[in-house]
């Protein structure tokens, strides 16, 4: 409880702060500033839609943690979880680019300036794929490596490496989209994410629970895989219909098809050169290499 109550302690003052540091860089005004409800009512499609989306993605990715608890015995759901907390570290690496561009999108949107949204969206993408492919694929390859290295544990590892496999897949599918969705929110349109994430979910649920009776958690795992090649080959898909319309194929070879043989190949090599009994810090760094 004293946990939490900080965590709301320090929220609240950093949001207080965050405003007034705002409220300072703004310029002053003729008039005295007023709240304004129109506004609001200008913005209410667009915002509901956005405050629907984050409800369905709460659903997409907790709803494996509640469905898991339930079917799976304690021990294997703990494995789910740990490699759930290594798969999840992949979307740290895309959620800054999508900061950082989105406002420019919105802006070349707003401009009409096609020409350099569509060089900001395809830079966009592939320093996606350069910054998450690299890490996801020596995950994936080497998941059993990654997990002894960093449980310390061969028993760990071994009951984990299958799922932090299928995670990672699916982790990395997610993010290769974000930035996607993002030319969808520069534009205002949230109905083709929201729609396919309540479709996601109708799927999910049942999916999951007959696939983990099945499977245990690596059924659960794959999944969150199909789930997110979805995205990947049909969300897109409709998206590039009607958003930069000729940019689908360049989207799917270049921004994401050239950087993921690159990365397959070098750290492909790696398999046929196996990993060995060595230290901790003889692994890091042949893992690293």
């Amino acid at each position: 409880t004293a946990f939490f109550a900080w965590q709301i302690a320090v929220s609240i003052g950093s949001t207080m702060l965050t405003a007034a540091a705002l409220w300072r860089c703004l310029p002053r005004g003729a008039t005295r500033s007023t709240f304004q409800v129109p506004l609001l009512r200008s913005i209410g499609w667009f915002a509901s839609g956005i405050s629907a989306i984050s409800l369905t993605v709460l659903v997409l990715t907790q709803a494996d943690k509640v469905l898991l608890s339930r079917v799976l015995p304690l021990e294997t759901f703990g494995y789910y979880t740990l490699a759930g907390a290594v798969a999840n570290g992949i979307t740290l690496l895309s959620a800054p680019v999508f900061t950082a561009f989105f406002p420019g999108f919105s802006q070349q949107v707003a401009t009409g300036d096609v020409e350099a949204l569509t060089r900001s969206y395809h830079l966009a993408c592939q320093l996606v794929s350069v910054i998450v492919l690299p890490v996801a694929v020596v995950l994936a390859l080497f998941s059993s490596e990654v997990l002894l290295l960093w449980t310390g544990s061969p028993a760990t590892a071994g009951s984990t490496h299958g799922i932090l496999r299928l995670l990672v897949i699916g982790t990395t599918l997610n993010s290769l989209v974000v930035l996607p969705y993002a030319l969808q929110l520069a534009h205002g349109w949230t109905r083709l994410a929201l729609t396919g994430n309540a479709l996601a979910i109708s799927v999910l649920i049942p999916a999951m629970v007959l696939l983990t009776r099945a499977y245990g958690a690596t059924g659960a795992a794959l999944v969150w895989a199909l789930l997110n090649a979805g995205y990947v080959l049909i969300q897109v898909h409709f998206m590039h219909r009607r958003l930069l319309p000729r940019e689908k194929w360049r989207w799917y070879t270049q921004d994401l098809g050239l950087p993921l043989v690159a990365c397959l190949i070098v750290a492909g090599v790696g398999l046929y050169f196996p990993f060995r009994s060595e230290s901790s810090a003889g692994l890091a760094f042949r893992l690293c290499l």
